[in-house]
């Protein structure tokens, strides 16, 4: 019972790392897309 419970808490490390790393790069992409967009408004 101890065992399982040791492996939930590693999975759940694992899975909160893989759901900030994905939340950066999703950061990072919507800024990318709205300096892309803010730049062709400002072409104008």
């Amino acid at each position: 019972m101890r065992r399982l419970r040791i492996r939930l808490i590693v999975v759940e490390l694992v899975a909160a790392n893989h759901v900030r790393a994905f939340g950066r790069w999703w950061q990072a992409s919507a800024r990318h897309r709205l300096g892309k967009l803010s730049g062709e408004l400002s072409d104008d």
